[in-house]
């Protein structure tokens, strides 16, 4: 718990020092109601929760204390499956991709960016298929895309030529799956 009106050390600069000193711990902060202002500012810059001391009891700050611990545990597992994600998606050799509705790449594997003749997978995001293969493949690949997000069914293992602007074709076995956000929507 930090009160945001120490002397010497107050608000933000206050918060900001503590993280430096230790950073990841859950913090609750404490402010008068004059400060109401800076809570939006200390949760962005990472408190948890703040709580203002003209109404604070125990029961609060408890209370308070185990819904910090509990939300930091979940943002670190969080933090750590995006850490394992990337790691996934910096080594596997396959091609890997997400994209969103209108079909652009969100995220790619390094495989996969290798694939386009991009040594770095940024370089890829905001791109379509249109960018990187004919449009007859592009417009298949839209269309299945598409069904998929209409249907909710995926494309499981399905042999499918690519055919690349410079003539040349390769054939992949592809799976296609819809991704869907925390309340089952496509």
């Amino acid at each position: 718990v930090l009160d945001l009106e120490l002397p010497g050390c107050q608000g933000l600069d206050a918060l900001c020092r503590f993280y430096q000193a230790v950073p990841g711990v859950p913090l609750l902060v404490l402010a008068g109601p004059e400060k109401l202002g800076i809570v939006t500012e200390a949760i962005a810059h990472g408190a948890q929760d703040c709580l203002f001391k003209d109404n604070l009891t125990a029961a609060t700050l408890v209370q308070a204390a185990r819904n910090a611990i509990a939300r930091s545990a979940f943002q670190q597992s969080r933090s750590d499956d995006r850490l394992l994600l990337h790691a996934l998606m910096e080594h596997i050799p396959d091609a890997i991709y997400f994209k969103d509705r209108a079909s652009r790449f969100l995220m790619i594997s390094a495989a996969h960016a290798g694939k386009f003749h991009s040594g770095n997978p940024a370089t890829v995001i905001g791109k379509t298929d249109h960018d990187f293969f004919t449009t007859s493949h592009a417009d298949q690949a839209r269309a299945d895309e598409l069904k998929i997000m209409r249907t909710g069914q995926p494309l499981v293992g399905v042999e499918e030529l690519e055919t690349w602007p410079d003539g040349s074709e390769t054939w992949v076995s592809t799976t296609k799956m819809p991704r869907r956000d925390a309340g089952g929507r496509i």
